[in-house]
């Protein structure tokens, strides 16, 4: 009978821990989406008009050389790329179209630019460093804008530096992938 009793304490107290855990679990995060939604209401408050244009999925083939593929925008925002995904952060040097897709198959944004001015380019560092498990940023002489900003099957062209658009964009496409892995 006292074993019975101590079986039924050690099961209640189980139960009791678990639902204690997925509280907390819950509460954090619904925490972190609220977070996330105020940082967009905070920036849908400034004036900030993009023109993101859409794109047809080109598929998410994984590939071990670059071929003689065509995608259907510059940059390309869907498509064969390579099955390593570069990490996230910085680049001072161009990165292969191929590699740069992992990244936005995971959930993040590719920032390319081309001929910008060094005060521009820290800019781009700077936004870097604020979103650092979640975008890349790279030269691309391919570009036919100054920027670029690309999420899984979407583009923003901008010829100058605007950090609260890109912002906006990276919030609004963050995750929008059949593999969100961005943070």
């Amino acid at each position: 009978m006292k074993k019975q009793r101590n079986k039924n304490t050690k099961t209640l107290i189980f139960i009791g821990v678990t639902i204690l855990l997925l509280l907390f679990a819950y509460i954090s995060s619904n925490k972190a989406k609220q977070n996330e939604q105020q940082a967009i209401d905070d920036l849908f408050e400034k004036e900030i008009v993009l023109d993101v244009q859409e794109f047809k999925d080109q598929g998410t083939e994984h590939i071990s050389e670059p071929g003689n593929f065509e995608y259907n925008s510059n940059p390309p925002t869907s498509g064969p790329h390579y099955a390593q995904a570069p990490e996230w952060g910085f680049y001072p040097k161009p990165i292969d179209d191929e590699s740069a897709l992992h990244a936005v198959e995971h959930g993040g944004v590719w920032v390319s630019y081309n001929n910008l001015n060094q005060d521009e380019i820290d800019i781009l560092k700077e936004f870097t460093d604020t979103n650092a498990q979640s975008v890349i940023v790279t030269p691309r002489p391919e570009n036919n804008t100054r920027i670029s900003a690309v999420a899984w099957t979407k583009l923003v062209k901008f010829d100058d530096v605007d950090v609260d658009a890109l912002q906006k964009f990276l919030l609004l496409n963050k995750n929008k992938t059949h593999e969100p892995l961005a943070k």
